[in-house]
């Protein structure tokens, strides 16, 4: 991918997450990736594939989930500070 791509994918990245806050984002990538899970399921037939997609879509998720409660309710997991 050139550079001015690269620029343009970084912009549009940076106005979602300013949209969305980033939490948000993570959870929309976590929808993209069960997305393109599901098609690559059923459009390829490929499980292998399609268990990555929705492995990644479960880590935004995660990651997503944990933004929310170190910044939203209090102290990070196991009770320490983040």
């Amino acid at each position: 991918m050139n550079k001015e791509a690269m620029q343009d994918y970084t912009r549009e990245i940076e106005n979602a997450i300013d949209a969305l806050g980033l939490s948000g984002f993570l959870e929309l990538a976590g929808d993209v990736c069960h997305a393109k899970a599901e098609h690559v399921r059923s459009t390829w037939e490929d499980v292998s594939l399609a268990r990555a997609w929705t492995a990644a879509g479960a880590q935004f998720y995660r990651q997503s989930g944990l933004l929310m409660f170190r910044f939203f309710d209090g102290p990070g997991p196991k009770g320490g500070a983040s």
